[in-house]
C-alpha cells in the first residue's frame, strides 16, 4: 500500500566556492554540499574554475524559479531538463544564481561533466517514462476490465494508480522536458493534494478489495475511512493557502498516514486469521512487505547502487500495482464464478424425453 508518498525526498563534479549576498560566506570544496535556503528571493555568487565545460544542476524541489547570470549581467539560458541545469563554458569565472524558494529549505549544487549529465538524464528520463507507461496500461486494462463485468469497484483501482502516477510524474520533474515554463508543477500545494488523493484511493480500494464492511468491526472500518475523508479535506483546503501551511498539513497527514498503514496491516492480519480471501491476503501483505524493502534501499543502499537508491520506490510502487491489479482480478473472477453459481442453481431443470 502506497501511502508514503508524502515522505518522497529528492537526491543528487569542480571546485565551486558561494558567498550568498548579505549571509556568512559559505565555501563548498567537495562535488556536492547543501545550502540552507531561506523562503523568499536570494543571490548567491558562484566563482568556478573549469577546466573543460560542465553542467551546473540542482534539484527543483520547493523552488519557484532560478536564473544565471554572469557578473556582467549576461543570462545564462537554463536547459531542459528535470532539474535546473546550466551550461558553463570552459573559463575561471564568477555567476549570480538568483533563487526563489518556496520554503525554508537546503539546496544541493552540482557540477558533473556534460557526458555524465546527459547519461544520467538518459536513464532518467527512460526509467519514469517506463513507470508511467505501465502505470496507464494498468489504470486502462483495470478500469476496461471493470465496466466490461460491471464491477465498478475496479474503478477504485485505477484511481489509485492514476493519482500515484501523477504524485510521481510531478516529484520526478519529467514533465519541465516538455515546457518551457512549468514553475507550477513544484507547487507545494500541488505535490501535497496528489499525495492526500493517493492517500484517499488507496484507502477506497482496499477497502473494497478487502470486504473490510464484512471483516472489521464497524467501528475500525469508520474510523480508518473517516481518516481517509479527513486527509482529502485537508489536502483540498490547503491548495488555496501559503506553502508554510502546506508543509503543515503534509506533516499532519504524514501521521494519519502512519496510522492508516497500521489498521490496515491490522485488518490484513485479522482476515488471514479468519481465513477470508487468504490468496488476496497473502498478495497484499508480500505488496507491503515490497514497498518497505523499497524505502530501506532508498535509505541504505546509497553506496552501493546510487539507480537503486533512488529509483527502488518507483520499482516497488510498480510490482505492488502490478500485486494489486491480479489480486483485485481474482476477486472479480471470484465474484463472477459466485453469482453463475447461484444463477445455475436458481435456473429450472429441464427434463428431454426421449
Amino acid at each position: 500500500m502506497t501511502l508514503r508518498l508524502v515522505i518522497l525526498l529528492s537526491i543528487l563534479s569542480g571546485t565551486i566556492t558561494f558567498t550568498a549576498v548579505a549571509a556568512p560566506v559559505c565555501s563548498l570544496n567537495q562535488s556536492s554540499e547543501s545550502l540552507m535556503l531561506t523562503a523568499g528571493n536570494q543571490t548567491i555568487v558562484l566563482q568556478c574554475t573549469n577546466p573543460s565545460p560542465e553542467i551546473l544542476h540542482f534539484p527543483r524541489k520547493f523552488l519557484n524559479g532560478a536564473t544565471l547570470e554572469t557578473t556582467d549581467k549576461v543570462p545564462i539560458p537554463s536547459l531542459r531538463s528535470a532539474d535546473y541545469a546550466f551550461y558553463l563554458p570552459a573559463s575561471d569565472s564568477s555567476f549570480l544564481l538568483h533563487i526563489d524558494a518556496q520554503i525554508d529549505t537546503p539546496l544541493t549544487i552540482n557540477l558533473s561533466a556534460v557526458s555524465e549529465y546527459y547519461e544520467n538524464s538518459m536513464v532518467h528520463a527512460v526509467t519514469i517514462s517506463a513507470f508511467v507507461g505501465f502505470c496507464l496500461a494498468l489504470v486502462v486494462y483495470v478500469g476496461v476490465l471493470g465496466k466490461s463485468m460491471r464491477n465498478y469497484g475496479l474503478y477504485s483501482y485505477s484511481f489509485y494508480v492514476a493519482s500515484a502516477c501523477a504524485f510521481f510524474l510531478l516529484q520526478e520533474g519529467l514533465l519541465h522536458t516538455l515546457m518551457k515554463d512549468g514553475t507550477f508543477l513544484e507547487s507545494v500545494q500541488l505535490k501535497v493534494f496528489l499525495a492526500g488523493l493517493t492517500i484517499f484511493t488507496a484507502v477506497r480500494f482496499l477497502d473494497r478489495l478487502l470486504d473490510f464492511k464484512a471483516l472489521l468491526p464497524t467501528i475500525l472500518r469508520k474510523a480508518l475511512l473517516l481518516l481517509a475523508v479527513i486527509v482529502l479535506v485537508l489536502v483540498t483546503l490547503q491548495l488555496g493557502m501559503s506553502s508554510k501551511t502546506s508543509m503543515l498539513v503534509n506533516s499532519i497527514i504524514s501521521h494519519f498516514t502512519l496510522i492508516i498503514m497500521t489498521g490496515t496491516l491490522g485488518g490484513c492480519i485479522y482476515a488471514a486469521w479468519r481465513k477470508v480471501h487468504c490468496a488476496s491476503m497473502v498478495l497484499i501483505a508480500i505488496a507491503i512487505a515490497i514497498m518497505v524493502l523499497a524505502m530501506l534501499c532508498r535509505f541504505y543502499i546509497k553506496d552501493y547502487s546510487p539507480f537503486l537508491q533512488r529509483y527502488a520506490l518507483l520499482i516497488g510502487l510498480t510490482i505492488e500495482a502490478l500485486i494489486l491489479a491480479l489480486a483485485a482480478s481474482r476477486k472479480v473472477k471470484k465474484s463472477v464464478m459466485k453469482e453463475w453459481w447461484l444463477t445455475s442453481r436458481r435456473r429450472p431443470i429441464r427434463y428431454v424425453k426421449y
